[in-house]
């Protein structure tokens, strides 16, 4: 089933079966409060609600962003990698480095989204 890994929410208003997350998105009234939208898979009822930003929420980010930026710098590594080895056989490797250079902005765009997590941490 489609919906059997995705975190549940609370019983639909309509027909009291589980919902789960549809979107989430900040609040656009309330600083440091996020809007959580959940649909329920039987009736497609949408329950809106609005949660307050946790520190808990911040530290779960700032960790996914470490994870992310540790991933990137892996793929970047494998891929320089994969570039020398190539090179030395006399292959093209102009694909290789086409990779490694989309690879490199990513790395920097999740560096930024990284400082900017870590400096918002206890704001």
């Amino acid at each position: 089933m489609l919906f059997r890994n995705l975190p549940a929410g609370p019983a639909c208003e309509r027909c009291d079966a589980r919902t789960f997350v549809a979107s989430i998105e900040p609040h656009l009234e309330k600083r440091r409060y996020a809007r959580y939208v959940f649909e329920c898979p039987r009736c497609y009822h949408l329950t809106r609600m609005s949660v307050a930003d946790g520190v808990s929420g911040r530290l779960e980010r700032l960790q996914l962003a470490d994870a992310f930026v540790a991933k990137a710098a892996f793929l970047i590594e494998r891929q320089e990698t994969l570039i020398q080895h190539l090179t030395a056989q006399g292959r093209d490797i102009g694909r290789a480095e086409a990779l490694l250079v989309i690879l490199q902005e990513s790395m920097m765009a999740l560096t930024r989204w990284q400082s900017y997590v870590s400096q918002r941490r206890f704001i």
